[in-house]
């Protein structure tokens, strides 16, 4: 069916800014006429309508855009421009199998343009066709040699066969020809990680400091030159923000402000400006002045709503999110964060809702199918939430969403026991996040199977992963994992470490007290310090296990008539009420104490 501009939906302008607004209902008026005019050709009509579709691209109307484009393809067929930003759009769009085939249709037009190849790769390769992007990147680079995202998308190919080498150098010659692109450390840095080369991994990931590829397109760049602002003062904020002049963008903004009191606009990039210099109560007052202003602004409400959760406040970014749903029921990023909430509030089957709503416009959404298989993995959906975490592997996820299904395909294999499918979906998971979650749960496998050599130093590098931020999880399992593996005296080293960090944690002061009180290892005990911890932490919480320390404390002292003492009470109430195994194991101690001999290592012993 031919294609009439009255079909091309108006967008909704209310919410843009007005010179942006005018452009806009400008250049349709225009393209209106001129289709209008019966001399016109079909050519002059697709550099309109594709004119159009390129303000649509610039100012977010992506679906707009897309709609423009096919009808530039459609009136002038032999153009290449028409397709290949048709790619672009639909890639933006979510939609990888329609820029495959936009790129395809640019690329019998212009085969020795190597954008079109490089685009035409990143398109397969979000598809998967692993095979179909390395042949794309491959000629780009034949037809261009100096083309840094085809480096980078081979070396992305390389990275996920397990070629790290070749993936390092691809990766480095990205860098190379674009210094600025300082982000691609974090993926040289991973590699040398999965080589085993730590220190470089270190050196790499420290060398990161947030520079994004940048694909030099002139086709976009001609578009961009369209871009209007609000005023002389907003435009000269915008660009101090465009170059980390975050102070000087206060400034700018707040002259903006003056001179247009009432555009929530100027106030929501005022807001921005606040958040990039870390001073949030004023973002997230100049973010409620611009909804005042303007309540029907869905990105005020979407960016208030962020504020909110990072501020713990879940049930008014809750208001905030479904605010700005409704106000734009297609923004997948809304809907996904706002079911995330759900979920936080414990309103879980409406996460879970909304999340199956949003795949089924968007299944291409990689964080939220990750999400929607969590929450099927914490009602007891094995079957449902083990598909999608394999779904979210199949597709275009980035690193911390293939850590993310990596994660629960391994929780998934522990529940069946598979204790080695376990420890190698938790080894892809290290692999590709720095994330510390990903090396507990490693260590943690490791451990249950016994290996407890392996378990410590996955816990310590665990450890130095986190930083100053480490978790006091990854403390105790570390100690716990030594002492298993007899290393009794890094174990009481770990402790005492983990104890300037955590200094009232009751679990880490008591192992170390048993430590103390029953090495095996004669240079790690310390009977006087023992009993002193002991008795801190028996004051601190009465219970059967704390009073049980006290007593090994005393027998390592030689004390053993008070030891056994001790060690009375608790088989006496053990008697009582305990478990049948704990009472045989207090009795088998205070056997030992009658006989004048203190307890050892009562981690090997049970």
């Amino acid at each position: 069916m031919a294609m009439d501009l009255t079909d091309l939906p108006r967008p909704n302008l209310e919410l843009i800014d007005a010179d942006v607004a005018t452009q806009l209902e400008a250049r349709r008026s225009a393209v209106e006429e001129l289709f209008a005019a019966a001399e016109t050709g079909a050519r002059e009509r697709a550099e309109a309508v594709g004119s159009l579709g390129g303000l649509y691209y610039l100012y977010d109307y992506v679906d707009l855009s897309r709609w423009c484009f096919s009808m530039a393809s459609s009136l002038d067929p032999e153009a290449p421009r028409w397709p290949y930003l048709a790619g672009l759009a639909a890639r933006i769009d979510g939609d990888p199998a329609a820029a495959v085939t936009a790129f395809g249709r640019a690329l019998e037009l212009s085969p020795e343009d190597p954008a079109v190849h490089v685009r035409l790769g990143d398109a397969r390769l979000a598809l998967g066709r692993t095979t179909d992007a390395e042949a794309s990147y491959r000629e780009a680079l034949r037809l261009h040699a100096e083309r840094p995202a085809a480096h980078y998308g081979l070396g992305r190919i390389a990275a996920g066969r397990g070629e790290h080498r070749e993936a390092i150098a691809r990766f480095e010659r990205a860098l190379e020809l674009q210094p600025s692109a300082t982000s691609l450390h974090h993926q040289i840095g991973m590699a040398h990680r999965a080589l085993g080369d730590r220190e470089a991994a270190r050196r790499s990931l420290a060398a990161n400091t947030g520079g994004r590829l940048r694909v030099v397109d002139p086709v976009v760049e001609a578009l961009r030159r369209e871009i209007r602002a609000t005023s002389r003062w907003f435009s000269a904020g915008a660009q101090s923000m465009r170059t980390g002049e975050y102070e000087r963008a206060i400034e700018l903004f707040a002259k903006a402000r003056e001179e247009r009191p009432d555009d929530h606009l100027v106030d929501y990039n005022l807001a921005l400006a606040y958040l990039r210099t870390g001073r949030r109560p004023q973002a997230m007052a100049a973010l409620e002045d611009a909804l005042e202003k303007n309540p029907d602004f869905r990105n005020g409400h979407y960016n208030l709503a962020l504020l909110l959760v990072e501020d713990g406040r879940l049930e008014a970014a809750e208001r905030s999110l479904r605010r700005a749903h409704e106000i734009d029921p297609e923004d997948q990023p809304t809907h996904l964060e706002w079911a995330g909430v759900l979920a936080g509030l414990g309103r879980d089957a409406e996460a879970e809702a909304e999340l199956t709503t949003l795949l089924r416009r968007a299944p291409q959404l990689a964080g939220a199918r990750l999400r929607l298989a969590q929450l099927q993995l914490g009602r007891g959906a094995t079957a449902a939430a083990g598909d999608n975490f394999r779904r979210v592997l199949a597709g275009d996820a980035e690193p911390d969403e293939v850590a993310g299904a990596h994660l629960g395909l391994g929780s998934l294999a522990h529940q069946r026991r598979d204790a080695a499918g376990a420890v190698e979906h938790y080894r892809a998971a290290v692999a590709v996040s720095e994330a510390i979650e990903p090396r507990l749960a490693l260590a943690a496998a490791l451990g249950r199977m016994g290996r407890f050599g392996e378990a410590a130093a996955t816990f310590a590098a665990a450890i130095a992963t986190a930083g100053g931020a480490v978790p006091v999880e990854a403390h105790f399992g570390r100690a716990m994992a030594l002492l298993l593996d007899d290393a009794e005296s890094a174990a009481r080293s770990a402790l005492e470490e983990a104890l300037v960090a955590h200094p009232d944690h009751l679990p880490l002061r008591h192992l170390y007290a048993r430590v103390l009180a029953t090495s095996g290892t004669t240079g790690v005990r310390d009977g006087a310090r023992a009993l002193e911890i002991a008795r801190e932490v028996l004051r601190t919480q009465r219970t059967l296990a704390h009073a049980e320390t006290v007593a090994m404390a005393l027998a390592e002292m030689g004390d053993y008539v008070t030891a056994i003492d001790w060690q009375r009470i608790v088989v006496a109430e053990l008697e009582r009420s305990g478990p049948p195994a704990a009472l045989e194991q207090a009795r088998r101690r205070l056997a030992a104490y009658e006989r004048g001999e203190p307890c050892r290592a009562p981690w090997k012993t049970g």
